[in-house]
């Protein structure tokens, strides 16, 4: 009964946030019942790396270079993917039966919102090619344009 109650909470996560980050088919989500600490805390650092390394990728990209597919969609999918996996983590901080598991992704989950918030924050040159991407070319569909207001608005 109670792993029934689990794996209703974890779907209803899941379904909240849109996706199932970092699982391939939907019936590994029951590795999530066996959750660990190290788990947490490698894919913790492995998104952090990533996310990290992309950021830099997208600050390096020269003016004339940028493009919205390789500036904005890059910036987009970055910070989709750590939002995505900070996410999982807030569910499973919420429902998973083990404590210490659940404590684990509290703390991974601040750590990686804290990470989008700070790669934002402190990097005025993201919103600098953001602009640059804007006034470099016309033609953006409806749905760019839109995104891109947006993002720099």
């Amino acid at each position: 009964m109670y792993k029934a109650l689990f794996m209703s909470a974890i779907l209803t996560t899941c379904s909240l946030v849109g996706e199932i980050p970092y699982i391939e088919e939907k019936s590994a989500i029951e590795n999530l019942v066996n959750l660990k600490q190290e788990g947490i805390e490698e894919k913790k650092a492995k998104a952090l790396k990533a996310f990290t390394e992309e950021i830099t990728d997208i600050l390096a990209i020269g003016k004339e270079a940028r493009s919205f597919d390789n500036t904005v969609r890059a910036l987009d999918r970055s910070i989709g993917e750590v939002g995505s996996i900070a996410s999982l983590y807030l569910g499973m901080s919420l429902v998973h039966p083990d404590a210490a598991v659940r404590s684990s992704c509290e703390a991974a989950q601040k750590e990686l919102e804290e990470a989008i918030n700070n790669a934002l924050f402190s990097h005025p040159e993201l919103y600098e090619a953001l602009i640059a991407v804007k006034n470099g070319r016309e033609g953006f569909t409806s749905s760019e344009l839109f995104y891109l207001t947006k993002s720099i608005d």
